[in-house]
């Protein structure tokens, strides 16, 4: 009896960190999705407005489009290829 409560207690305490490290994960992967659509739109706003409104020089925007959004497209595409 004693030894069953301790494997129910044990099996619990497994769901609850699978459960906690699945939360931590989601958060990440939303904070990536809220970095990632406002990398874009900042992105897209400097080639649209005037000059005088964009505040990327070009070294700074080829850094931002080059490194950032190829790394998040490249990871998306990896998630996306290991789903197919």
């Amino acid at each position: 009896m004693l030894w069953t409560s301790q494997k129910k207690d044990a099996e619990e305490l497994e769901r609850s960190k699978k459960h906690a490290v699945y939360r931590v994960w989601l958060i990440f992967i939303y904070a990536l999705l809220i970095c990632g659509i406002a990398a874009l739109v900042v992105t897209v706003l400097n080639y649209l407005l005037p000059d005088k409104y964009c505040w990327l020089n070009e070294e700074k925007l080829h850094t931002l489009t080059s490194t950032y959004l190829a790394g998040l497209i490249g990871y998306m595409l990896k998630q996306a290829d290991k789903r197919l």
